[in-house]
C-alpha cells in the first residue's frame, strides 16, 4: 500500500499560526470555494496519475476529513475512471460541484464509506445521512458508519474504514 497525503494548498491565519484550507477565500465578500475545490479535484487527479506512472498501482481510494471529505466526494465522483472508492469522514456532499454525467457513471466504479460523528456540531450528522440516502438512491454502493463523538476521526471509525478497505480488495 502507498499512502499519499497532500496538504491543503490555501493558507489562512489561525491566531499566531498558519492553517491550510482546501477552499480559497480572497476576502470575506469573495468566496472562491467552488472554483478552488474544482481546481483541487484536478490536482488530486494529477497526483494520482503521477503516482500511477511511477508505481504499479492497481486501486485508488481517497480518504478525507471535514473539507477533505467534501473534496473526496468531488474528486472521487469527478475522477471515477481512476478512483475506486472514497471514505469521507465528517464531511458534506454537494451536487453543485458534480455533473449529472459524473454522478451517473461513477456509481459503476466507485464504492463509498461515509463516517460521521453523531454529535458533530461542525457538520451535522444529517449531512452524512443525506449523502448516504442520495447516493444510495442513485445506485451507489454506500456504507454509513455512525460513531459516538463529534467532528473527529476516532480510532474505532478508522478501524471500520480499514476493514471496509480490506473488504474492497478481496
Amino acid at each position: 500500500m502507498i499512502v499519499v497525503i497532500p496538504e491543503a494548498p490555501y493558507p489562512f491565519s489561525v491566531g499566531k499560526d498558519i492553517g491550510f484550507s482546501w477552499t480559497a477565500m480572497a476576502n470575506v465578500k469573495e468566496d472562491l470555494g467552488k472554483d478552488s475545490m474544482l481546481l483541487d479535484s484536478e490536482n488530486i487527479r494529477n497526483i494520482i496519475e503521477y503516482m500511477k506512472d511511477k508505481y504499479n498501482i492497481t486501486k485508488v481510494y481517497l480518504l478525507g476529513f471535514s473539507q477533505g471529505a467534501g473534496l473526496s466526494y468531488i474528486a472521487g465522483i469527478k475522477n471515477y475512471d481512476i478512483i475506486d472508492g472514497i471514505a469521507p469522514f465528517g464531511g458534506w456532499f454537494d451536487e453543485e460541484y458534480i455533473t449529472r454525467a459524473h454522478l451517473k457513471f461513477a456509481k459503476e466504479n466507485l464504492d463509498i464509506f461515509i463516517a460521521h460523528g453523531i454529535n458533530d456540531n461542525v457538520i451535522p450528522l444529517e449531512s452524512a445521512e443525506g449523502a448516504f440516502n442520495n447516493l444510495t438512491e442513485k445506485g451507489y454502493n454506500v456504507h454509513l458508519e455512525k460513531f459516538e463523538g463529534a467532528h473527529q476521526v476516532p480510532a474505532n471509525a478508522q478501524k471500520a474504514a480499514l476493514e471496509w478497505l480490506k473488504d474492497q480488495n478481496k
